[in-house]
């Protein structure tokens, strides 16, 4: 979880800039995903596609754990008003004849 977070961090940076709607005096405007990342890299270089990748791996760590046990538990079955003992599918052997 926590790796993910860190590897998929510079494609978050990208696209988070691309958003931005309004830009400061001095900010730099581009005019895609290569202009972004060449720029990006030319002005501020590569540890600018890591700002935030410790905080977003710090969050998402918990967030792992938490649905883990969320299922682990069967709350969300709970949640969503599933019953465990009644088969949702039923599954049915052929039946062989004798000839």
């Amino acid at each position: 979880g926590s790796i993910s977070a860190a590897v998929v961090n510079p494609a978050d940076v990208i696209k988070t800039r691309l958003q931005l709607l309004n830009k400061g005096a001095g900010e730099e405007s581009y005019k895609g995903i290569v202009d972004a990342f060449t720029k990006i890299l030319k002005n501020e270089g590569p540890s600018a596609f890591f700002k935030g990748a410790m905080v977003r791996m710090i969050v998402i760590a918990p967030l792992f754990g938490i649905a883990q046990m969320v299922y682990f538990f069967g709350i969300a079955e709970a949640l969503l008003g599933y019953d465990k003992k009644q088969p949702s599918s039923q599954i049915v052997a052929p039946v062989k004849r004798e000839n």
